[in-house]
């Protein structure tokens, strides 16, 4: 899969995960990004932050 084929896509994880969860903040949308991908995603802080940015 090339790159720009996941442009964009954290940032659509995190609005999905925000619109269910609007209480939920950095580490709690990084671990519930994890638990509802069954572990195979995984969100580093040096990417989550710039995306919440």
């Amino acid at each position: 899969m090339a790159k720009n084929d996941l442009q964009g896509t954290l940032e659509l994880l995190i609005l999905k995960t925000l619109a269910q969860n609007t209480s939920l903040h950095g580490y709690g949308i990084v671990l519930h990004i994890e638990r509802v991908s069954g572990e195979l995603l995984r969100v580093e802080e040096g990417s989550l932050y710039p995306a919440l940015h």
